[in-house]
């Protein structure tokens, strides 16, 4: 199984429309912003290099902090993946999100020793929804499982992992998806509703 962290472990997806640039948005413009969270996502820019002129470098601890209070986990998630682990199921992780971010994001949910492997896009050189990305970590976990769900809040990454065979799972909280939805194979809107779907078949 394989997870993307934002809009799935977390409630939101929109981590730096919603999350991050509210709180630096007095000391950069939004397009700059999505530049450099991109390039650092991309690992293209250092840690450093993206808080340039944003904060002092020993006040990014604190800042980090405060994105994190600000990132709330969705509900049931981390019970979901625990049962799920439980009953035999590799778990994976793929995300788009700065990997230091990223694995505060699963410390927080108490998930940040569940997946048997994370990929980030800092380790890739790519990033959803670009055949690249996916080629890395289908190819990384194939010969691992049988059969692989994909969890993503996001359309045209389920689509493009459907092209390699995966079972798709649209876990859409807000409820926003269109009613006649055939870019997954299921539809949710309730992390509970994903051990239904995944312990009622093969789980690898």
């Amino acid at each position: 199984m394989i997870f993307d962290l934002l809009g799935v472990i977390t409630k939101e997806g929109l981590f730096a429309t919603k999350i991050l640039y509210p709180l630096i948005k007095h000391k950069i413009t939004y397009d700059l912003c999505k530049k450099k969270y991109l390039l650092y996502s991309l690992g293209m820019i250092t840690e450093k290099e993206f808080w340039e002129h944003i904060t002092a470098t020993n006040l990014i601890p604190a800042l980090e902090q405060q994105i994190l209070a600000n990132t709330e986990i969705a509900p049931n998630i981390t019970a979901v993946c625990c049962r799920l682990a439980e009953e035999d199921c590799d778990l994976y992780l793929a995300s788009e999100i700065p990997q230091k971010w990223g694995d505060l994001i699963l410390y927080k949910a108490g998930l940040d020793h569940i997946f048997r492997k994370k990929f980030y896009s800092s380790e890739l050189k790519t990033t959803k929804p670009f055949r690249k990305f996916y080629d890395r970590v289908f190819k990384s976990i194939s010969s691992e499982s049988t059969l692989i769900y994909y969890i993503d809040d996001t359309l045209i990454n389920l689509k493009v992992a459907a092209l390699y065979g995966a079972k798709t799972i649209h876990l859409d909280f807000n409820k926003s998806a269109p009613a006649n939805d055939i870019a997954s194979d299921y539809q949710v809107n309730n992390t509970l509703d994903l051990i239904d779907i995944i312990c009622k078949t093969d789980k690898k």
